[in-house]
């Protein structure tokens, strides 16, 4: 169905393809359900002055919504793939897919519920995402490229998780289980300010924000990288690798625990922007040679408070005061405290090195 202006359709239901299409208009629908009981070698064309139909590739059944406007639905269902692609605000209760789902806009997107078999990307070049449960057979990338924030309830991919916003954003929960073939499960988050609550990953954390804040524990198979440009305050850290943490203002955790028991043949590290290139920031996983162990890092200029930190090789921890749980380390525990004084518990390690300034 396409029209010029507004498109209203209260509730569809096809063995094939649905398309809704409102050059400038919104599209508003309560139901649609695309089955795949349909013949799905064929699609309808639109001419001058009639529909003609032309023989096309199997596909699926899929659903396709488009305006020059907003979008609002109500229950989405297809046995193929959702896209959806608005100049004006995406809302909507709930997306069930079969395969893949991909939500654009320019002014903001709202879902309640969104699960799909395979990937599923939303992308806000304006205004914020607004999300409910996510659940993904393969990736979940979610973009807010304006400043917009980014809320979500919980996030749950067999594959990967990236969330990168220029604003703020605060995640219930994410999961990236590296079950999917071909995907190892990493979760990496880029914005301006993070809150989040109980993070996983079956390979990498990686977080890189201004301010960086969680309430929940975060446990990764490999490396756990955190980059606060003015504070870091987190729950309890376990990683299989390394955990490496670095902030220009206070630091604080619950605990830390580095068992040793993933890869350590390579490290997460962070790419910045480069001007020249206009390159995206983000974080890349690149090899090194096996042996290292996995270490505890903990670098600021300002305080660093922390519960108890178990590291299977080395522990480092320098800040401007150190007020520290015990610190258990395989390898070399080295504290260094610039403008203060160290406060700790027992200190235990192969060799110990402190420094203060006190």
């Amino acid at each position: 169905v396409r029209a010029g202006s507004t498109l209203n359709v209260s509730n569809v239901v096809a063995g094939d393809d649905i398309n809704l299409f409102s050059s400038g208009g919104s599209v508003t629908n309560a139901s649609a359900r695309s089955s795949g009981l349909g013949v799905d070698d064929r699609v309808a064309v639109f001419g001058p002055s009639e529909i003609t139909f032309a023989s096309t590739v199997a596909d699926r059944a899929n659903i396709t919504f488009a305006a020059g406007s907003t979008i609002d639905f109500g229950t989405i269902m297809s046995n193929g793939n959702v896209a959806l692609n608005a100049v004006g605000i995406v809302s909507g209760t709930t997306i069930n897919a079969i395969t893949g789902v991909g939500a654009r806009s320019g002014s903001g997107i709202a879902i309640t519920s969104i699960t799909a078999g395979d990937s599923i990307s939303v992308d806000a070049s304006g205004g914020n995402v607004t999300l409910g449960a996510v659940v993904a057979g393969s990736d979940i990338e979610l973009l807010s490229t304006n400043g917009g924030s980014i809320a979500t309830g919980a996030l749950n991919a067999s594959g990967d998780i990236l969330v990168n916003g220029q604003g703020s954003i605060a995640l219930a929960s994410a999961a990236a289980a590296g079950t999917r073939a071909g995907h190892e499960g990493n979760l990496f988050i880029v914005a301006s300010e993070v809150t989040t609550g109980a993070l996983t990953a079956r390979a990498m954390i990686g977080l890189s924000a201004n301010i960086v804040t969680a309430t929940g524990n975060w446990n990764a198979g490999e490396d756990i990288l955190v980059l606060g440009e003015s504070a870091v305050s987190l729950a309890a850290l376990s990683a299989g690798d390394d955990i490496s943490i670095s902030s220009l203002g206070p630091v604080t955790f619950a605990s830390a625990t580095s068992s040793g028991t993933g890869r350590d043949d390579r490290v997460l590290n962070f790419v910045f922007p480069d001007p020249e290139t206009s390159n995206i920031p983000g974080f890349i996983i690149d090899a090194v040679p096996a042996g290292d162990g996995a270490d505890i890092d903990v670098d600021s200029i300002g305080l660093v408070s922390t519960g108890n930190v178990t590291s299977n090789s080395d522990a480092r921890i320098t800040g401007g005061r150190l007020a520290l749980g015990d610190i258990t380390a395989a390898g070399l525990l080295a504290l260094d405290s610039t403008t203060s004084d160290i406060n700790s518990g027992a200190l235990s390690g192969s060799g110990v090195d402190i420094q203060s300034a006190a």
